[in-house]
Formats: C-alpha cells, sequence, structure tokens
C-alpha cells in the first residue's frame, strides 16, 4: 500500500536527471557564453583599433590589391608592413588570425602564411555564403566558437584548440554609416573554455554531492516515515478488523433487538386487537345484559298480569262450561295469554331469568329430535343434512331450551332461503385453550362441543351483526317475526356457561356455532313427565304476592279447587298472618321477590317459626345455586309463573301430599 520509498526513488531520479541537466548543459552554457562574450569584446576592440588605425593607411592597397599577383603581393611593401602591423596589433593577444574581406566576400588580406607568397590561395577568393559574413556585411558582430584538431592550419600552433571566429564590420573613419569591409579575427579561447568546463565539472560534483547528501537525509526520514506509516497501517488494519467485528456483532446484536421488537411489536398488537376485541364484547354483553334486564323486569311484570288472565279465562271455561259462546271466549282469551307467556319466556331466556333444568342432555339425540320435526315442516326445497356426528355428546341444560335453541336457529335460516337451499347440522368436539379463551368472555379452558348450524342464504350484512342478538331486533317485514329468536338462543346459550360466534358473507350464507361445555359421559339422561289433569283438594293456604292481580286470580283458582286461602302482600305481612293463624295453615305458596321481605328471609322464618312448614315457590325466575342450597330443605315444589290452573292444582296436591 506504501510505496514511497519507490516514489521517493522515482522522484529523486528525475530531480537529479534535473540538476544534471541544468548544471551541465544551461549553466556551462550560460558561462561559456560570457566567457565568450568577453574574448569577442576583445575582437572587436582589436577591430576597432584596426579600423581606426590602420584602415586609413592601407585602404588604398587593400581595395586593389585583387590586381597584384601572388608575387607582386608578397614583394609589395606595403604587405609586409600591414603584416607587420597587424603582428603588433596582435602581440600580447590570443588572436592567432586576421582576415579582411571586401564588400564582395573576397579576402583581400590574411595573417595566415598559407596566403602569401605562392601559397596564397585564399587572397581574392570570395566567401559569400559565409554567414558570419554576410551578417556582419549587415552590420552585426558575429561569432563563432570552432575546435581545430588538425595542425595544419596556422602552422601547427592550433591543434586540439578552441577558437572564437569574429566577424565584425568595419565603417570609414569618415562616413561612420558606411561599412568598408569585413574584419575576421580568430581568437585562440582554449584555455577559457578548459576554464569552462572545470568550473562546469566543480559545479556537477558539488550539486552531486549535495544532492547525495540531501538524497541520503531525505531517504532516512522516508524511510523512517514508510516504518512508521507501514506499522501506524497495520494499526489501523488491525483497528479497523476490530472495528469491523465489533460493528458485525453490534449488527447482529441490532437485528436481533430489532426482530425482538418487532415480536413485541406485533404481540402489543395482537394483544390490543384482542383487546379491542373483549372491550367490544363487554361493551356488547353489558348492552345486552341491561336490555336483559330492562326485558326481565318487563316480563316479571307481565307475568303477573298473565296470571290474572290465564287464571280467570281458566275459571270461566270451568264455570261456564255447558255456554260454548262463552266457553269459546275463554279459550281464546286462554291461547292469547298463553301465546304472551311463550314471548315472556323468551324474554326470561334471553334475560337468564327464567327458570331452567340442569340436567344431562344428549346434544346427538336433541339434533336428531330437530331434524325430525324440521323435515315435516319445513318447505321441501330446503334439504337438511348432517356434517359431522359423534356418539354421545353430554352437556348440562334445559331439554327443551335445548330443543327451543335448534328450532330458532333453524326458522333464521329458512327465513334466509326463502328460494330453497340447503340447511347443516354439525356437532364435534374441542378442546380450548386458555390463548383461545381470552378473546371470547365468559369461557374458561376445558373441553366443549362445537354445534354448527349452516346455510346457504341470503348472509347476514356486517352492519349489523353486532345487533342481531338484541331483543325485538328484526329485518323481517311487520307481523313476520318478533325479533327473539337470536335473542333467545344468545341467552341460552351464555345462561350454560357457553359461547356463540357468527360467519356469514352476503350471498353464500351464514354459520352459527355455538359452544357448550362438555358434561361427563356417564351422566343419565333425563326423561320428560306427561302432564296431569286437574287435581281437587281441601286444607288452608296461605298465598303470599305482592301483585294483587296475580294474588286474587291464583287465590279464586285455589278456592275453586276447593282450598281455604288467605292471602298477604309481602313478607313481613306473610310472618305475621302465619303467627295469627289458628291452627296453622297446611301449605304456603310464596313468591320469590317481593318488597320490604323477599321470598327467601320469609321462607327462613317461617321455618324457625315451623320447622315442618310445607312451601311452594311461586316466580317467574331461575334463582341462583345458592339461593337453591338455602331453600332445599323445606321446599315441596316450584310453580312457574304465569300460574295455570292444571300445573297449579297439580303441584298444591302434590306438595300437600308430601310427608
Amino acid at each position: 500500500m506504501f510505496r514511497l520509498l519507490r516514489y521517493f526513488t522515482i522522484t529523486s531520479f528525475l530531480a537529479f536527471s534535473l540538476v544534471v541537466v541544468v548544471a551541465g548543459v544551461i549553466a556551462p552554457s550560460s558561462i561559456k557564453r560570457h566567457l565568450l562574450e568577453f574574448a569577442e569584446s576583445k575582437n572587436v576592440a582589436l577591430a576597432q583599433a584596426f579600423a581606426n588605425s590602420l584602415w586609413p593607411r592601407f585602404a588604398p592597397f587593400l581595395t586593389h590589391v585583387e590586381e597584384l599577383n601572388d608575387e607582386a603581393l608578397r614583394a609589395h611593401q606595403e604587405t609586409a608592413d600591414l603584416r607587420q602591423a597587424v603582428l603588433a596589433m596582435m602581440r600580447g593577444l590570443a588572436v592567432v588570425k586576421v582576415k579582411v574581406y571586401d564588400l564582395e566576400g573576397r579576402t583581400v588580406f590574411s595573417t595566415d602564411p598559407r596566403d602569401i607568397g605562392k601559397k596564397a590561395r585564399n587572397i581574392g577568393k570570395e566567401y559569400k555564403g559565409n554567414s558570419g559574413f554576410l551578417r556582419a556585411r549587415q552590420g552585426d558582430v558575429t561569432s563563432l566558437l570552432t575546435h581545430r584538431h588538425a595542425a595544419s592550419s596556422f602552422e601547427g600552433t592550433v591543434a586540439e584548440r578552441d577558437l572564437l571566429a569574429s566577424y565584425i564590420p568595419i565603417r570609414q573613419p569618415t562616413q561612420p554609416a558606411a561599412i568598408a569591409s569585413v574584419l575576421e579575427i580568430y581568437s585562440d579561447v582554449t584555455s577559457l573554455v578548459e576554464q569552462t568546463n572545470r568550473e562546469q565539472r566543480s559545479i556537477i560534483l558539488r550539486i552531486i554531492v549535495i544532492f547525495l547528501g540531501l538524497y541520503a537525509f531525505l531517504f532516512f526520514i522516508v524511510r523512517r516515515a514508510d516504518r512508521i506509516l507501514h506499522r501506524q497501517h497495520d494499526e489501523l488494519q488491525a483497528a479497523r478488523t476490530e472495528l469491523e467485528s465489533r460493528v458485525k456483532e453490534r449488527t447482529m446484536e441490532l437485528v436481533a433487538a430489532n426482530r425482538q421488537l418487532r415480536a413485541e411489536i406485533a404481540e402489543r398488537q395482537q394483544a390490543e386487537e384482542e383487546r379491542r376485541k373483549l372491550e367490544d364484547q363487554l361493551f356488547q354483553s353489558q348492552k345486552l345484559e341491561a336490555i336483559g334486564t330492562l326485558a326481565g323486569g318487563v316480563a316479571h311484570d307481565f307475568n303477573n298480569i298473565l296470571t290474572g288472565v290465564l287464571g280467570y279465562a281458566g275459571l270461566l271455561k270451568m264455570q261456564w262450561r255447558n255456554e260454548s259462546e262463552i266457553e269459546h271466549a275463554a279459550t281464546v282469551i286462554e291461547k292469547a295469554a298463553l301465546r304472551g307467556s311463550q314471548l315472556v319466556t323468551q324474554l326470561l331466556s334471553f334475560a337468564r331469568h327464567g327458570t331452567r333444568q340442569n340436567i344431562p342432555i344428549d346434544l346427538e339425540a336433541t339434533i336428531e329430535e330437530a331434524i325430525s320435526l324440521l323435515r315435516r315442516t319445513l318447505e321441501k326445497n330446503i334439504t337438511i343434512c348432517r356434517s359431522a356426528r359423534l356418539e354421545k355428546a353430554i352437556v348440562l341444560g334445559d331439554p327443551g331450551q335445548m330443543q327451543q335453541v335448534l328450532l330458532n336457529l333453524a326458522v333464521n335460516a329458512r327465513d334466509a332461503m326463502p328460494e330453497g337451499g340447503e340447511l347443516c347440522f354439525g356437532l364435534q368436539r374441542v378442546e380450548l385453550d386458555a390463548a383461545w379463551c381470552r378473546g371470547r368472555a365468559g369461557l374458561t379452558p376445558g373441553p366443549y362441543y362445537l354445534l354448527t348450524v349452516t346455510d346457504t342464504g341470503c348472509g347476514i350484512p356486517e352492519s349489523i351483526r353486532t345487533r342481531i342478538f338484541e331483543p325485538f331486533f328484526t329485518t323481517k317485514e311487520q307481523g313476520k317475526g318478533t325479533g327473539m329468536g337470536l335473542a333467545t338462543v344468545y341467552g341460552i346459550v351464555n345462561a350454560y356457561g357457553g359461547s356463540i360466534e357468527v360467519q356469514s358473507q352476503e350471498g353464500v350464507g351464514t354459520t352459527f356455532g355455538l359452544y357448550l361445555p362438555a358434561a361427563s359421559a356417564s351422566a343419565d339422561i333425563a326423561v320428560a313427565a306427561a302432564d296431569e289433569e286437574l287435581v281437587f283438594g281441601s286444607g288452608r293456604i296461605l298465598l303470599v304476592d305482592d301483585d294483587e292481580l296475580a294474588r286474587t286470580a291464583a287465590a279464586d283458582i285455589l278456592r275453586r279447587l276447593g282450598y281455604e286461602v288467605v292471602t298477604a302482600g309481602d313478607g313481613q305481612e306473610a310472618v305475621e298472618r302465619f303467627q295469627n293463624l289458628e291452627p296453622h295453615c297446611d301449605l304456603v305458596i310464596l313468591d320469590l321477590l317481593m318488597p320490604r321481605m323477599g321470598g327467601a328471609q320469609c321462607f327462613q322464618i317461617l321455618k324457625q317459626l315451623e320447622p315442618g312448614v310445607k312451601v311452594i315457590l311461586s316466580t317467574g325466575y331461575d334463582f341462583s345455586e345458592r339461593e337453591q342450597l338455602n331453600l332445599t330443605n323445606g321446599i315441596c315444589g316450584v310453580i312457574q309463573k304465569p300460574l295455570r290452573m292444571v300445573e297449579l292444582s297439580r303441584v298444591v296436591a302434590k306438595a300437600l301430599q308430601s310427608s
């Protein structure tokens, strides 16, 4: 990762190359240029002296020298004088040769021995292509550096020498702007070049030494920095690895925490949903309980009214047996009262106040009896079937009420299938756990029987499903339903400690599921007893009831049956009457709910006054187990309001005959 030494070496090489170029090329060239300019200045000074001192004297001779032959030129005195004069000027200078050119480029004078005498081969020779001459003829001073390897030139004095050739324009003294000729001067600059080379080598050597020292110093620093960086890199790599490991562990922890949080959120949402359902169920239960309480109160008062109606209807039938019109009217009144009594019974069943038995019932036999009845009464376009069967399914309850539950659900299904369809009954045993029971109020974990009634009718709209168990709520046309069918089912099932659920889809059908607590399979199945005929008797009866109409009607019925009747309006008055009767009465018919003193308290006091007293309870309600335990000792019977003559005569006669 870190290549500082490599980068440093490459950078150093480039820098060294740059330094060598600067030291070996640029710097020496600059030095050499300055030295040559210095030598050139001397040549220019010599040319100036030649122009000032020798040119005026020898100009005529030099102008016509081409007319002389070599021998004449060599013998000419002015040639020797010019040569001596030029050599005198060159004395003490590093000048090795001087030549003069006219403006045509011809050589008119030269100090070169080869240009004197027979060997004067350059005199008169033209050098028009010489660049130095051409530039000097234009008025510029030009110098060229050359190196002579051969000693033949300049009489053996310039072997392996460095020469500077300067071309200098010679101007006429009288006319400075006019150029008369060009002077070529060769100067020996070997010593200057050697000095320059020495200085160049010295500079390069010093630069190399400095560079090597600096390189060694920087190499040490870079190497140390590289080691430090490598160590820091290793530490950073280790820290990075550790950090990645920690991040990975933390990420796994966060993922696990996120999953746990999601699970907790899901559980909380489920708990909130269950709580909402329980609140809805509680609200619905409280609403139905409030309606049931109201219905129970209304039914209780209505029972007292019906007691009077039924009682006097029976008396009319008994008294006017031979009068067909009166007997017929009494029969119609009795039927209407009995129909009202059935409605009251349904109200009390919904309110869970009605009297009921609590005996073992075989649901399989009950379903088969209901199916047998329905096949004879329902329309032929409705098919009745069974989807599940059990050999034996025992629950505790009232056989009549269980039969009523099935018939109410079947009638409701029939009304949902006006064009025909399928009505199916199912029964299976299920085990409900605590988690399932938490979302359903009133249920406890354990074995249950699930009784299902399914139809293929029009279904129940979702908007009214929460109201179908309310009393008197109906979607049927006026006169085709009382709205008590499903309310009665709800009351009976809840009274048995069960629960009812509804699943419905519009256009598909509806399923009612009844969860009923399972009883022991070894329980004995009860068989209903047959009604008896009207029974007459004799004796004194204390009749206690807070409702005057019911009390009067019951008293008249008992008197017609042959009994002596003493009445009381509440429990306190009954105790007083009982204490004052001599002898005491043979039987007490006691209403359970009364003002000032109720039936239960009155019964206990009567038992204290006379332990052998015989008591019949008259009520429209189903008293609790605690009340049953308190009243069991000494109670001879229970009669359900509204009172009917046949039932009243049978219960009273049975109580008086008991020991």
